[in-house]
């Protein structure tokens, strides 16, 4: 299977706020060939039922803002593990199926 090449991190989550509160928000990574690039998080109306869907949209922005870095330590940690007891306990799988899911382009 292929690599996917993914948007360089770090990235960030900025917020639409109105009357002091937030209303939406996205994803943004600073840089990409020279120009900002912003990654709206598309949903259906699970996203547009008041503070509780706003407060969703919020937290799967934080997680995916998180990507980069959480692939770059499960790579170092699987990296880590492969040298120790530990390369074929069934964490060390979790953590591999993990990386593939984010790495590896589908069949």
């Amino acid at each position: 299977m292929s690599e996917v090449k993914h948007t360089p991190g770090p990235w960030i989550v900025r917020t639409f706020v109105m009357h002091g509160a937030a209303v939406d928000c996205f994803v943004a990574a600073k840089d990409v060939q020279g120009f900002a690039y912003d990654a709206v998080i598309m949903g259906d109306d699970e996203y547009r039922d008041g503070p509780d869907g706003i407060r969703r949209k919020l937290a799967d922005a934080r997680l995916i803002a998180a990507a980069p870095e959480l692939l770059e330590a499960l790579q170092e940690a699987a990296h880590y593990l492969a040298f120790t007891e530990q390369a074929d306990a069934p964490h060390m799988q979790r953590i591999k199926a993990a990386i593939s899911k984010a790495t590896s382009l589908p069949a």
